[in-house]
């Protein structure tokens, strides 16, 4: 009989780390705008101090989907000059800005809009170096570990500078048993619930954790756009935004929101 009923227990527990290997995670994203301003421009009054986003994850055993969450609303943000002389306008992108991962490929596709065109742009998962901490705490319900990184992060396109590095810490639980999180914050022995990025100039929390098995088009790669490589779209952002100086005289600037 104890034969038996360890037997029962082990499949029980066997299964129970099985059903958390695939699900869904709800985040919230809040992001600080930085501005960098065309000179002779202050944007500080026009400009929301922050950028809020509801996002959701999506995952099974090999694949993650990064994408934003069925209830988030955007909203354009438009700016103009007190004498009127400059006019700048934030319209949010009709294309779906969906991060697919291919964990076991070690693979994602990231499918996104520039001034009105989509592309998929296809790079191998990035790698960071995590340092796991003994910090624990607990966040919805689940006991978390912290642990810590640095990210090397290229200037924004189109603008001069070297690469710079940026603070990465998360807290993720093992008590979910996948190597999954937001972006490209993964490859941990637990789900990441919680990343601050640079000293929290953003902030990704999970609100909500859910075992019922995602469809199968909630895991299908993004199709929508052209295939270029990251550093193809680079050069495109890079060429697009010198464009857009030449049209107002060579006045360089840009309103950069990095999160």
């Amino acid at each position: 009989m104890k034969t038996f009923i360890s037997l029962l227990l082990s499949l029980t527990l066997a299964s129970g780390l099985l059903a958390q290997q695939s699900g869904s995670i709800k985040y919230a994203e809040t992001t600080k705008i930085e501005i960098k301003g065309i000179e002779g421009m202050d944007f500080g009054d026009m400009m929301p101090s922050s950028i809020d986003t509801k996002k959701e994850l999506f995952f099974d055993k090999k694949i993650t989907v990064y994408k934003d969450a069925a209830d988030n609303v955007t909203e354009d943000i438009e700016m103009e000059s007190d004498d009127g002389s400059f006019k700048m306008v934030i319209e949010e992108s009709d294309t779906e800005e969906i991060l697919y991962t291919d964990l076991k490929a070690k693979t994602t596709i990231n499918q996104t809009a520039f001034m009105s065109k989509e592309f998929l742009i296809e790079e191998k998962l990035e790698t960071l170096k995590w340092k796991l901490t003994n910090e624990k705490i607990k966040y919805l319900g689940y006991v978390c570990q912290k642990a810590t990184a640095m990210q090397t992060v290229d200037p924004t396109p189109g603008t001069e500078g070297d690469p710079t590095e940026r603070s990465i810490v998360v807290w993720f639980t093992s008590e979910i048993p996948a190597p999954i999180g937001p972006r490209s914050f993964n490859q941990l022995p637990g789900a990441v619930l919680m990343v601050s990025i640079d000293e929290g100039k953003t902030e990704i929390k999970a609100t909500e954790v859910s075992f019922e098995k995602p469809s199968d088009d909630a895991l299908q790669k993004p199709t929508k756009g052209k295939k270029v490589t990251s550093e193809e779209y680079e050069k495109i952002v890079a060429e697009k935004m010198k464009e857009m100086a030449d049209m107002y005289g060579g006045r360089e600037g840009a309103i950069m929101i990095r999160g």
